[in-house]
This record gives structure tokens, C-alpha cells and sequence, in this order.
């Protein structure tokens, strides 16, 4: 349900972790049929997970062949660390961490390196994600019936690994 808000250079770099987990080397169209990729974005979005994984991702592409290798054992690993670069997740916990309504949605521009009028687009894209939980946005604030809200907080942390709170005992 929340995927489908996710910016798109984040839901294609999911895929192509997933699908690289599950099958480490692929024919170049084989990727692109799979995921709907052209094959110049394949290489772009190739470029950018070598550049963010540095480490532990080494994703080549030679001559009509694409090939990974993962340094961790689990998923959960990549796609938790491309889930909280994404600005629409990282708005949600900004959103759900404004309390008292005090912070203004330029210190979350600011902060992420964002033009007001980007942020606040955002905002207003969030709208009908809210709605599907049926909550609100009221000054930068989310709320709504508060089970409500703790099951987006629950949603965040389990499924994108975005922390909202400690977990206590």
C-alpha cells in the first residue's frame, strides 16, 4: 500500500535488489523484462547502488550480462537503507515526530536538502496515503485515532525499517 507513494528511483532500486538477491546474474534483457527498465536506466540505477552500497553491493554490467554480489545474507539489509533515503518515508516520520506542531516543514527541506515548494509538494502527495489510513495532516502534524497511528509507526519500522520510537520493554 505504501509502495506505491515511494519516489520511483527507489521503487526501481528495490527491484532490482530483490531481483539480484534472488537470481545473482542475468542477461541485460532478461532484467529489463522483469522490471521495465530501459536498459540505459539499468545502468544509471546500476551506477547509483555501487555508489550507495559501496561496500557491500558490487553490481557490474558486462557487454549483455548483469551480475551481483551481496556482502550481507539478508535483504532487509539493502532495502532498510534505500527505504530511508526516501524522502516521502523520511516526511512521514518528520510528520509523526512533530508533536506540538513546532517545527515548519522548511527545517524537513532543509534538513534533506529540498526546495520549500519540493517539500511541500510532498506534503500534499501524502494526502491520500493518510487518508487510506484514514488520519489527516493538520500543521505538519499527522493525527487521527491513535491505533491508527500506531499502525503506520508499526508499518514504518517493520516493513521499511524507518524508526519512529524506541521500542520499549
Amino acid at each position: 500500500m505504501l509502495e506505491k507513494y515511494l519516489e520511483s528511483s527507489i521503487k526501481a532500486k528495490c527491484q532490482l535488489v530483490v531481483l539480484f538477491f534472488k537470481t545473482p546474474s542475468l542477461s541485460i534483457t532478461e532484467v529489463v523484462e522483469k522490471t521495465g527498465l530501459t536498459p540505459l536506466q539499468l545502468k544509471h540505477y546500476s551506477e547509483e547502488l555501487n555508489a550507495f552500497f559501496a561496500s557491500s553491493i558490487t553490481l557490474s554490467i558486462q557487454k549483455d550480462t548483469v551480475s551481483c554480489a551481496f556482502k550481507h545474507t539478508f535483504i532487509d539489509t539493502y532495502l532498510h537503507q534505500l527505504y530511508e533515503s526516501s524522502n516521502t518515508l523520511q516526511l512521514l516520520a518528520f510528520c509523526l515526530k512533530n508533536e506540538d506542531c513546532s517545527r515548519p516543514l522548511t527545517d524537513f527541506a532543509r534538513k534533506r536538502f529540498l526546495s520549500s515548494s519540493s517539500a511541500y509538494r510532498m506534503r500534499e502527495s501524502l494526502i491520500p496515503l493518510l487518508r487510506d489510513f484514514e488520519l489527516k495532516l493538520s500543521k505538519n502534524k499527522i493525527v487521527g485515532e491513535e491505533y491508527r497511528m500506531r499502525y503506520l509507526i508499526a508499518l514504518l519500522y517493520s516493513k521499511f525499517g524507518i524508526k519512529i520510537y524506541d521500542l520499549t520493554q
